[in-house]
């Protein structure tokens, strides 16, 4: 495509307000900001600043029903909008209408195992990703969850693309790992939520030590 084409191609990212503090969602749209500062080829940009800043559960509500999807309406219509969080899908409803609608779909955890949840929290979620049906592309980051996108909401397979996470190599070496001679190293990233199953990782962790294996557990 002529770098020109590019330009003229407005891309506007969707992410998750930042008024219900989602650390993860705040850490991705941040690391897509500092792409546009080194140069993107699009020169996409974000419709509200991602950093977090938890406010209550009415304020929340106010900017989800109301405050949000007046800012998403005022987007040119001939815009791409992408939508960065799957649980924000609902905001695809305010899009104009000629606008391409993308959204990242990251999981569907909650509709498979909804662990803690309530059953009023996993219907709010299902409403939220119902919405996924209204995007012209969805981007996955993993065939499990376009499967999962496939058999629990009914997306048809050609609608959505496989695209996964990347990592930056220079922030992830020389980390502990290298300070431990062990050949055998297991790595542990996320929460200690039921439905991580972190228990049982950490009981098989220890079934390895107990046999004398030369393991080390990063997490």
């Amino acid at each position: 495509m002529d770098p020109n084409d590019r330009k003229r191609i407005r891309v506007q990212w969707i992410p998750a307000h930042p008024s219900y503090g989602g650390i993860s969602m705040e850490r991705y749209a941040t690391f897509l900001e500092h792409q546009i500062l080194e140069g993107d080829a699009f020169h996409p940009s974000l419709i509200i600043n991602p950093k977090s800043n938890k406010k209550s559960p009415l304020l929340r509500q106010f900017h989800r029903r109301i405050s949000y999807p007046l800012k998403v309406a005022t987007t040119r219509s001939d815009a791409i909008v992408h939508v960065l969080d799957h649980s924000w899908a609902n905001m695809l409803a305010y899009c104009g209408s000629k606008a391409k609608k993308v959204v990242t779909l990251h999981d569907l955890i909650p509709l498979r195992y909804p662990g803690e949840l309530t059953a009023p929290q996993v219907k709010r979620f299902q409403g939220w990703v119902g919405n996924l049906h209204k995007a012209d592309a969805i981007i996955s980051v993993s065939e499990y969850t376009k499967m999962e996108a496939i058999d629990l909401l009914g997306i048809p397979p050609e609608k959505i693309h496989v695209v996964p996470n990347g990592v930056t190599i220079h922030e992830v070496s020389g980390t502990a790992a290298s300070q431990h001679s062990e050949r055998f190293r297991i790595g542990s990233i996320g929460s200690t939520l039921k439905k991580k199953k972190s228990t049982g990782f950490r009981r098989s962790f220890a079934q390895i030590k107990k046999n004398d294996a030369p393991a080390f557990y990063i997490s």
